[in-house]
């Protein structure tokens, strides 16, 4: 039935906005598609979400993951800011997130540069996509990464990136940190937190394409709904 819905929302928008499906074929798409997670953890995080109960969430780097978390939002009507640094990947969600007519206020992706001297999202546009002082309570690590290798080093690692994510995301409910499988990422974990002690800690394995495998960590706050959960 959810897949009929979704179906059919499509269909109306293809049948009624000739424009704006125009407008969405003139704007350049990704040229690479990466393989992505399994069912059975899109399963996992709609329920992690739906425990938590979090209101204010936060997802570096969009992709499929944008998706539930902009149908929670809807549902919830939690606060969702998704930062994306590739112009393709911005288009890319913001056509199918409108085709979704999910009556968000807004659209949650925002388009955010790089500042290669610190290796880190440019700061002034980072502080105005979530807000000044702005805490979250669901955060999702699975970016900045360099667009055309997909090296993070460097960059998730940066000095500065631990700094600001410890100060808006440090005490939240779920931390989630996508490829943990690479010793810098995986060197984050506790500088992201700002009371390791106070998590339990967890790790989702799962394999990218034959030969190349992928962790990503869990950390649940432990007086959390989403603990108990």
């Amino acid at each position: 039935m959810a897949l009929l819905t979704r179906a059919n929302r499509i269909a109306n928008i293809l049948t009624n906005s000739p424009k704006a499906i125009l407008r969405s074929v003139l704007h350049p798409q990704p040229k690479k598609i990466w393989n992505t997670k399994g069912f059975e953890f899109w399963t996992f995080l709609s329920l992690l979400l739906q425990g938590s109960g979090c209101t204010r969430l936060l997802e570096l780097g969009s992709g499929r993951s944008t998706v539930t978390f902009a149908e929670y939002a809807t549902q919830k009507r939690a606060r969702f800011v998704s930062l994306e640094t590739s112009p393709e990947w911005f288009e890319k969600w913001k056509w199918e997130l409108r085709y979704l007519r999910l009556n968000l206020p807004e659209n949650p992706v925002r388009l955010i540069a790089l500042d290669w001297s610190t290796g880190w999202y440019n700061l002034e546009q980072f502080h105005a996509a979530i807000g000044d002082r702005a805490m979250f309570d669901f955060v999702l690590i699975d970016a900045p990464n360099r667009l055309k290798k997909g090296n993070s080093k460097g960059m998730r690692d940066a000095k500065i990136a631990m700094e600001e994510l410890r100060r808006c995301a440090g005490e939240a409910d779920v931390i989630m940190i996508d490829d943990v499988h690479r010793r810098h990422v995986f060197d984050t974990i506790e500088q992201v937190m700002a009371s390791p002690e106070q998590y339990e800690k967890s790790f989702y394995d799962y394999v990218v394409q034959k030969g190349f495998s992928n962790s990503l960590f869990i950390g649940t706050k432990k007086s959390s709904a989403a603990a108990a959960w």
